[in-house]
């Protein structure tokens, strides 16, 4: 049609339909511009015929007012952590290349320290507690999903901060991961 459109995609396989009829609607006057998260992003859709000056990268980004500094020994206390052990935190879903297998063989390998691990869906959260009671780990706490207005204080509970992304994280040469801006 003849409306005015800007389209922001954080996909970028452009081969799939409807990505396919983005591309060829990009050289409408009425398509304004394409906002991709990452410079890979962009030169993808250059490479599948998206105008280059139709393209903004807009990498994700944090909202410092949400993450004032916290004391850890409150936080742990507020959140009913640990006091007495060493706190490594992964916030985030569980998905396929985000690295929780990785995380779950450390914790076997480093027993005294307490992993919790932050987000996911039930279906996921069942799948590797089940692979956590196979390794027969007992420094493991699957937390699921919490508010966002409460990461910030998590977060400032953990000595370290995990992001264990592999190369089989479908989108790891695009990543813009909002995750490592918040830590």
């Amino acid at each position: 049609g003849k409306i005015p459109t800007i389209m922001e995609t954080h996909y970028h396989i452009t081969t799939i339909p409807y990505l396919k009829r983005v591309i060829n609607l990009t050289h409408s006057e009425f398509f304004l511009g394409l906002s991709t998260i990452s410079e890979n992003m962009r030169q993808r859709f250059v490479e599948a015929g998206v105008p280059t000056a139709k393209i903004l990268v807009q990498d994700n980004g944090v909202d410092f007012d949400n993450f004032g500094i916290h004391d850890q020994r409150e936080a742990r206390i507020a959140l009913k952590m640990p006091l007495d052990r060493r706190i490594a935190l992964y916030c985030g879903h569980l998905y396929t290349g985000r690295g929780i297998d990785v995380i779950l063989e450390a914790a076997a390998l480093q027993r005294n320290i307490f992993f919790a691990i932050i987000g996911g869906y039930p279906k996921d959260i069942k799948y590797w507690n089940a692979y956590a009671r196979q390794l027969e780990l007992k420094n493991v706490i699957f937390m699921g999903l919490i508010p966002n207005t409460v990461v910030p204080k998590y977060l400032a509970c953990a000595d370290v901060l995990l992001m264990p992304y592999t190369t089989d994280c479908p989108m790891h040469k695009w990543l813009s991961p909002l995750k490592l801006f918040e830590y």
